[in-house]
């Protein structure tokens, strides 16, 4: 629910000061940007932004906008820049721009570039070739630009800074910002419905207006009404009376099918409607299919037809998928119900079987009430449940079930093995599910099938020991080696035996495996993970990267969100393991939103967590990493296998960077991580106790869990252990050189920015510097993930980091004041300290130091094997 909306200036800028810093850096530098976007991606609120910066930095900034009601006024958005009394007003403009840019820097700042008129345009790209001034022109993606604007580009007189829509977090900050805080609910529908465009946001806000009205997630009333305030009606409606009647028709055809096969498209439509409309930016075309480019868009596109036209729209789909043979049945059979005609019972019984894979539940939902409609049947009572228990509808699921056992014959093992998978598949509670296999197992007794052996061994993984399932799966695929499911079987083994740390085994399933055709494609992602996890806990991050690579191109153009959600979920845990959560966050974040607009449950509030503590291993991501958290606080997943031991050590790492005590959540997901044989997440655990004083302690757990895990990550963990108990500087060092020639850069820059600090402890100046650079250099120009180096006690400051590094480098005293925009002789004074400090004759002897301590070893030992 909503309340009432206020538009705070810090909400403008929300999620956008890369861009801003991007393009601020370029006009400061005597460089031009070329600033485009979709409507209502934040180009103005941009320019706004950038234009205050600048006038805190005494820059002069000229502000031009282009408008719909002057462009037919020659010159009319620079008027004021002529002088009075002036005969023509176009060369007095270009003359008094050339004048205030001889005595100051001059910054032009153009929005909706599309809409000047020739003559402005013609006078924006002669200053653009004026030396000392700089410029932003924004345009709006699928207008036609004037050709003097788009030459600015064209004959590279600017970079190209292009403005997407907003991530989840920035779109979840920024309705906060605009409300307060609100519910789940209403942040899931603003983020599925705006798509990240700030301007959809505001409005879809307004829309739900001070009143708090109750809106669903297709922007419209309880009742259906399409609720949209007056200025997004507006817009929208302009974009599709913009369109000529082939584009408006082809358009509807998208809107009432949502993706539409490419190929019947084509045969409806002509290529080149439908390639202008994705010019527009109103649909997105791929290899297989077409579908709208905003849900807002087919919200507004519905709104505005008739019931007669919109009948007929469905109809002429459902017609064309039907003589194109599409196997589409599930769209063929939603269209003509739309439409108001009887469908024919075999298509809806076919449409149901297909919708009930787990992506399409509320089609199945449907489908199986129109099919009930038509007479009581047991079997689509129970499709009926598992569609709505699929939907977390376990109310209304559990009422059909009962009825499907009470309308059945006689044998009902059958709907009790899937109401049981059903709870086990997308319940919520585990405990709750654990009672209800319990209950139902005996009343299957030997008559389960195969899927249900194996979905018992898979809740072993999820209640009981790890080991305890390695074991029992491995004596199911004993006794069953010709089973069809073997390939699940060794899924299972293989996730078992990676989670508790034995990855041996985990690639010895994966061998096993090998790739069958046959393989369930979920399977397929799943085992690809897992393989790759533990080839990288075993050899280092350079492990399988032509396997990684194929593997995630084949998930991707799959078209099948769970297996892209799945293979983007276990490079992004693997990044955040073993290299840097900055890699890690955008496969994590692309897995969420995927999630997100698939309606998918699927891992994730396991993606979640994951997510939270790659940012709280940055700086300044521990807000976002908190706000995560507390969306997960008090789930009942969170006492499921894997995700408790990881929630508490993001919880712990939030809590380190917020500077309150981690001591608590620390200790709770070591026992988490001990009951559930999580030793991968209780490694980490252990680390972070250690470098918080508690080495000494861990260093027994660290040695028994290296040993069990075949050395790798938790060989160099239990070493960096044993050197912090030891306070060996030396001992870190050679830690720091050996994580970074396995991969685990994290680890790499903790270790030598500890050794930093006990070769400071110890006077030895020199050899702090040695590791500190090593430590810069492992991370480079990422934000900082190492706790020990945001704490770190520098040997240097920046700025003499800086200009050591670029004389090092061979740069001169100007040209290195040049690049940092200071001073030549504030270079010679840094200069001058460092010598002094660290005892250097002078910068052969500094570049030969700086040179030594910054190459990255290129061969070491990996930890104990």
């Amino acid at each position: 629910m909503l309340s009432g909306t206020v538009d705070r200036p810090a909400a403008r800028s929300v999620g956008r000061d890369d861009e801003i810093d991007r393009v601020l850096s370029k006009l400061l530098n005597s460089g031009n940007v070329y600033l485009t976007g979709a409507v209502g991606i934040g180009k103005t609120a941009l320019l706004q932004a950038i234009r205050r910066r600048l006038l805190e930095l005494e820059v002069e900034v000229i502000t031009v906008s282009g408008m719909e009601a002057t462009s037919v006024v020659p010159l009319a958005p620079l008027l004021r820049l002529c002088p009075p009394g002036a005969e023509q007003a176009g060369p007095a403009i270009i003359t008094e721009l050339y004048r205030r840019s001889r005595s100051r820097r001059v910054v032009l700042l153009v929005d909706d570039a599309h809409l000047l008129d020739h003559a402005t345009a013609a006078i924006v790209r002669q200053a653009a070739g004026i030396e000392a001034n700089s410029l932003v022109v924004a345009v709006r993606d699928g207008e036609q630009v004037p050709t003097p604007i788009s030459s600015i580009l064209t004959d590279e007189l600017a970079t190209s800074v292009v403005l997407r829509p907003l991530d989840r977090a920035s779109t979840v900050e920024l309705t906060e910002l605009l409300t307060g805080p609100a519910d789940p609910a209403t942040l899931q529908m603003i983020w599925e419905q705006s798509r990240g465009n700030p301007l959809y946001v505001r409005e879809l806000l307004a829309a739900g207006g001070p009143s708090g009205a109750d809106v669903d997630l297709q922007g419209c009333d309880a009742d259906g009404a399409p609720r949209w305030t007056s200025r997004l009606q507006s817009l929208l409606a302009r974009r599709i009376r913009r369109l000529t009647e082939g584009e408006r028709d082809a358009l509807c055809i998208v809107a009432v099918g949502g993706r539409v096969p490419r190929g019947v498209l084509t045969q409806m439509v002509s290529v080149a409607t439908v390639l202008e409309l994705d010019r527009h930016g109103l649909v997105v075309i791929d290899d297989a299919s077409v579908e709208i480019g905003h849900p807002l868009y087919a919200t507004a596109v519905l709104a505005n037809l008739t019931e007669v036209q919109a009948r007929h729209a469905r109809l002429r789909l459902a017609d064309a998928l039907h003589a194109a043979g599409s196997t589409d049945l599930v769209l063929m059979a939603l269209l003509r119900l739309d439409a108001g005609e009887a469908v024919d019972t075999a298509l809806l019984r076919q449409a149901l079987d297909v919708a009930r894979r787990p992506h399409l539940p509320w089609c199945a939902e449907r489908l199986s009430r129109q099919l009930l409609e038509q007479g009581d049947d047991p079997d689509v009572r129970m499709m009926l449940a598992e569609a709505l228990g699929a939907q977390g509808e376990w109310d209304e699921a559990a009422t059909q079930y009962e009825a499907a056992i009470t309308a059945a014959p006689n044998d009902t093992v059958d709907l009790r093995e899937r109401w049981a998978l059903l709870n086990f598949e997308y319940g919520d509670d585990l405990e709750h599910n654990e009672r209800i296999i319990r209950e139902v197992a005996p009343q299957i007794g030997e008559r389960g099938s195969e899927l249900w052996e194996i979905v018992n061994l898979r809740f072993e993984l999820f209640t009981g020991d790890l080991d305890r399932a390695i074991v029992a799966n491995r004596a199911w695929l004993a006794r069953r080696p010709a089973s069809p499911l073997r390939s699940a079987g060794l899924v299972q083994l293989a996730t078992a035996a990676s989670h508790c740390g034995d990855f041996a085994a985990g690639l010895d399933a994966s061998d096993d495996l090998g790739r069958p055709a046959g393989l369930d494609p979920v399977e397929q992602a799943r085992m690809d993970g897992v393989t790759l996890q533990c080839q990288r806990w075993l050899r280092g991050r350079r492990a399988a990267p032509e396997r990684l690579a194929r593997s995630m191109r084949c998930h991707a153009a799959s078209g099948d969100p769970e297996r892209e959600i799945l293979s983007l979920s276990y490079e992004g845990m693997t990044l955040n393991d073993l290299t840097c959560p900055v890699e890690a966050l955008p496969h994590l974040r692309k897995a969420m939103t995927i999630k997100c607009l698939a309606r998918r449950r699927l891992s994730g509030r396991l993606i979640q967590v994951e997510l939270a503590r790659a940012l709280a291993s940055i700086d300044d991501g521990a807000g976002e990493a908190e706000l995560l958290l507390r969306e997960l606080s008090g789930a009942p997943s969170l006492s499921m296998w894997m995700v408790q031991p990881l929630y508490k050590l993001t919880e712990s790492m939030v809590l380190l960077r917020s500077g309150r005590d981690p001591s608590p959540a620390i200790a709770e997901g070591v026992r988490a991580a001990r009951r559930r044989s999580a030793r991968i997440h209780e490694v980490p655990l252990l680390r972070l106790s250690g470098e918080l004083g508690a080495a000494a302690d861990a260093v027994p757990r660290a040695d028994e869990l290296a040993r069990r895990m075949g050395g790798g990550h938790a060989g160099l963990v239990a070493r960096e252990l044993a050197a912090l108990a030891e306070q060996s500087p030396s001992a870190l060092d050679e830690v720091a050189a050996d994580a970074w020639s396995f991969g685990s850069l994290g680890l790499a820059a903790d270790a030598a920015a500890l050794a930093t600090g006990f070769h400071l402890q110890r006077g030895d100046v020199r050899a702090a510097l040695f590791s500190q650079l090593r430590s810069d250099a492992v991370v480079g120009d990422r934000p900082q993930w190492s706790f020990s180096r945001s704490t770190m006690e520098r040997t240097m400051s920046d700025r003499e980091l800086q200009v050591a590094t670029a004389v090092s480098a061979g740069a001169s005293n100007r040209e290195a004041a040049a690049q940092f925009f200071i001073s030549h002789r504030t270079v010679e004074s840094h200069l001058r300290r460092i010598y002094l400090r660290y005892g250097f004759d002078g910068r052969d002897e500094l570049a030969e130091f700086v040179d030594r301590a910054t190459r990255l070893p290129v061969a070491g030992a990996c930890g104990p094997r």
